[in-house]
């Protein structure tokens, strides 16, 4: 069985400002060589794995069509991953991930938004339990159940014909597992990855920094804490 089907969604703007650092971290991280999912027209440097769309659909579009293409893909993968090209990450995350014991309806959130930070500030390392308001879409992993759930709810569905439906992924992402489907969202303490855009890939004003981020340089491994 395929354990993971992950993917990077950018622009032809970041492709030679922002992507390259994200990429790097994400190799250091486990994720390397995702493939890319380009909202436009645009030269990519080396060889990656790459759907790019000469006419661009937003970044919601590019965002739930990269999702659709990681599950058809690998429609039988044990974790679906997408990530924004503006951000950096702990090293071996996703070895730390496998080695976790986590339930299966759940998503996790590793990016820890500032008001999940407030309520886990206190609690110990591992992951918890977020306020389930579905905050960031910088880094999300999905579980087999949850990608399936997300894929088939009719807000997803639904989405691009509302008002500034090419926005606010991480509210899609909420309405239609928190809500519709009653996964739960996790978010870890610390967080396991870092914004570093002054402009977000969705079109979301910036939220503040993880400050319990830990550094490009952390090992998630010596975390160790195998259950939620």
């Amino acid at each position: 069985m395929v354990e993971w089907s992950y993917g990077v969604t950018t622009c032809p703007q970041r492709l030679t400002t922002l992507l390259p650092r994200t990429l790097v971290s994400l190799a250091k991280s486990g994720f390397d060589c995702p493939r890319l999912f380009v909202d436009g027209p645009g030269v990519v440097r080396g060889d990656p794995p790459v759907t790019q769309r000469d006419s661009p659909v937003g970044a919601y579009g590019n965002w739930i069509l990269a999702a659709w293409e990681i599950y058809v893909r690998s429609p039988q993968a044990r974790f679906y991953a997408i990530f924004q090209d503006d951000l950096v990450m702990c090293l071996s995350v996703k070895e730390y991930i496998e080695s976790c014991e986590l339930p299966t309806t759940a998503y996790f959130n590793l990016f820890t938004f500032a008001t999940n930070e407030n309520i886990i500030f206190s609690k110990p390392k591992g992951w918890h339990r977020s306020d389930q308001l579905g905050k960031g879409g910088l880094a999300l992993v999905f579980p087999h159940d949850a990608m399936v759930a997300l894929l088939k709810d009719g807000h997803t569905v639904n989405k691009p014909q509302l008002p500034n439906g090419h926005k606010n992924l991480d509210g899609a992402v909420q309405h239609a597992l928190v809500a519709g489907a009653k996964f739960t969202e996790y978010v870890h303490q610390p967080s396991l990855t870092q914004h570093i855009g002054r402009v977000g890939t969705l079109g979301n004003a910036i939220h503040p920094d993880a400050k319990t981020f830990p550094g490009e340089q952390f090992n998630a491994m010596s975390l160790r804490v195998p259950s939620v």
